[in-house]
């Protein structure tokens, strides 16, 4: 027993060696759990007979290198015991997964393991009422387990077992009695899934107190900048609802000027908003303007020619312009009515006809006969 807890210490302490820049957080006491059921043969020694067995086991991998579990396993038909089954051997087993001992773990499962196995347990044996009564042993179990994983999750292992069993008994003859037996056996297990959603340990970084600190310093200084834009930003929204009171106000005035101005105002303005060609609500009353115009005087044409403000790229400003004559021109045709002959519609790129460059998102009209 002491070997063995030396020995697992000893690949515990290795395992951890291995992780440097990434390691494996500590698991909650649900996860890496694993179930399975097994079926195989049983071999005794003493008795020189063989026969069929069966077990489960239920067991938590604590790391990926280290393992225990609980293993209950029953032959039958190799004794000639008084029920179905001959025996049941209960033992608590180490696990050291080789692969991941030596290979270092990569964050999942490998598609094929080797693990060594372990064990402490009970032995039980029913023997026949006329022979002597039951029997319970001290049992010690060795062997190894080859596992397939299987699937993208890992969710099923199919594992191939081969182990030895040495029952002790020092009851009846005063001295030690080892009875050795084989076991062979193959069955599949069941992985659970743990709390990080998955069904294995994974893997995260790890950091220095050099490394914190220094990300901290990066995140302050990124907090300054976003608060320095943040005042930016509101400045620049306090400048455009300015911007959008004086464009509302001097629209206000244009629009008082050409209703006592109808029969002359020659040059209506319908105005936008940066990068967009959609005609507002506020616009209207300039283009019922327009339409008024146009009824009084049935034989004048109508010249529609879309601007756009200096910013952004110049092909994109120019049909910008464009886009804002012909949206100008499919409401007089299509909600007014108007002849489309009599209308021309074009892009003229960006304007200079206002000293304001955010006056220049706008389509002018001129009337001609």
């Amino acid at each position: 027993m002491k070997k063995l807890c030396l020995l697992i210490l000893a690949a515990m302490c290795v395992a951890n060696g291995f992780s440097q820049k990434k390691i494996i957080p500590l698991d909650g006491f649900w996860d890496n759990w694993y179930g399975g059921i097994m079926t195989g043969a049983i071999y005794s020694h003493s008795n020189k007979k063989a026969g069929p067995a069966i077990g489960l086991e239920l067991g938590k991998q604590i790391t990926p290198a280290f393992g225990m579990s609980l293993q209950g396993t029953s032959g039958f038909s190799y004794l000639n015991s008084r029920n179905a089954f001959d025996d049941i051997n209960l033992t608590v087993n180490g696990k050291l997964n080789f692969m991941n001992l030596f290979g270092r773990y990569k964050g999942e499962p490998r598609l094929f393991e080797i693990e060594g196995m372990a064990g402490v347990g009970i032995l039980h044996e029913f023997y026949p009422l006329f022979q002597r009564r039951d029997n319970n042993f001290l049992s010690f179990k060795g062997g190894a387990s080859l596992n397939f994983n299987l699937g993208k999750e890992k969710r099923w292992t199919l594992s191939l077992r081969p182990a030895v069993d040495i029952s002790v008994d020092g009851k009846n003859s005063g001295k030690m009695e080892y009875s050795p037996r084989l076991e062979l056996l193959a069955g599949i297990v069941y992985n659970f899934k743990c709390g990080n959603d998955r069904r294995h340990h994974e893997m995260i970084e790890a950091y220095g107190q050099k490394d914190i600190d220094r990300m901290n310093t990066n995140i302050n200084e990124l907090r300054g900048k976003v608060n320095s834009l943040n005042d930016e930003i509101n400045e620049k929204d306090s400048q455009n609802e300015n911007l959008k009171t004086e464009l509302n106000d001097c629209t206000k005035e244009l629009n008082e000027t050409k209703k006592k101005m109808i029969d002359t105002f020659v040059e209506p303005v319908i105005s936008f908003r940066k990068s967009e060609a959609k005609v507002e609500n506020i616009q209207m009353p300039n283009i019922e303007n327009i339409v008024k115009y146009m009824e009084k005087y049935p034989k004048l044409k109508v010249k529609l020619k879309g601007y756009a403000s200096p910013e952004g790229n110049r092909e994109f400003n120019k049909r910008l312009a464009e886009n804002r004559a012909k949206a100008v021109k499919k409401i007089l045709v299509e909600k007014y009515n108007m002849d489309e002959e009599r209308i021309e519609a074009s892009g003229m790129g960006v304007g200079e006809n206002f000293s304001e460059p955010e006056m220049n998102r706008a389509v002018i009209v001129t009337f001609e006969r």
